[in-house]
């Protein structure tokens, strides 16, 4: 492997910071079937440490990324909790996560909603901490692909210098730590990105598959799993979040401008956006 000493970087870190914030044998890990969360849940696991981990799907839609969590936790050994998220009454939790939450895009009412189910089953099982791979700077969007092709150098130090979170993420901290959770967050690291400085090129994070530099760390625990060159659609996208708000569209009395251009997401930001502002957000 080109990039084991890297790799070994990697895990010794993440070790050293789990190991020093988590004394406890039980710990819980958000799991979300991807590599970032695996590969955390997989260094618990390595520690000696019992895992416990939580995914969930809607009310009537399952998704792959659960499922693959479930799959993930059963083969390791994890004592897996599948949240179902409520499919119903989508115009009071869309007031709550406004008024309560203060909401004010699409991506943070979508990223809240089922996090505070996961938060609250976290608390059910006697956490106040909990392990996540949020917050991952790696270039694994199209968006990142790019900056990082453009400009590799640039990109790292960017992730060195800013914060890196995105809005949905950071309202997924605050809207748990709200509910008495806390989300830990270890592949931002400064060490760790310093050492990924040392990838310049897009075939470096790509071949001989994605992410490599993290799965090559528990290469035959992500092979079990058939993750090793499968990238995850991600719990929020795959687990069909937008369409349980998707029929405030037709209520008057949310919709009460008639968002109607545009597709579904764009006319649902469209409707967060005038909701997250006052006055509208105070009409009822």
């Amino acid at each position: 492997m080109k990039f084991k000493s890297q790799n070994n970087q990697i895990r010794q870190i993440l070790e050293d910071r789990i190991s020093n914030d988590f004394k406890d044998r039980e710990v819980c890990v958000w799991l979300s079937g991807g590599a970032d969360s695996t590969l955390i849940a997989l260094i618990c696991k390595s520690l000696g440490k019992k895992v416990t981990s939580i995914s969930y799907h809607l009310d009537g839609i399952t998704n792959w990324d659960c499922e693959k969590a479930e799959e993930i936790s059963d083969k390791n050994g994890f004592d897996f909790h599948k949240v179902i998220v409520p499919f119903d009454d989508p115009k009071s939790w869309f007031l709550k996560l406004i008024r309560e939450y203060e909401c004010t895009t699409k991506i943070q009412l979508e990223c809240l909603y089922p996090s505070l189910f996961m938060a609250k089953k976290s608390k059910e099982l006697g956490f106040e901490k909990v392990l996540s791979g949020f917050s991952s700077p790696f270039p694994h969007s199209r968006k990142g692909l790019t900056l990082f092709k453009n400009n590799p150098n640039k990109f790292w130090k960017d992730q060195l210098i800013e914060e890196y979170d995105s809005v949905g993420t950071k309202k997924v901290f605050e809207g748990s730590l709200k509910e008495g959770i806390k989300i830990t967050q270890y592949l931002n690291d400064p060490k760790i990105i310093e050492i990924m400085t040392e990838f310049t090129e897009i075939k470096d994070l790509m071949d001989p598959y994605p992410k490599h530099f993290l799965k090559d760390i528990f290469r035959e625990e992500f092979e079990a799993v058939d993750l090793l060159k499968v990238k995850a659609v991600g719990l929020q996208s795959g687990g069909s979040i937008q369409s349980f708000f998707e029929p405030l569209l037709s209520d008057p009395t949310i919709n009460y401008r008639g968002y109607l251009a545009g597709n579904e997401t764009n006319k649902i930001s469209q409707l967060v956006k005038l909701w997250g502002n006052p006055p509208e957000k105070w009409l009822f």
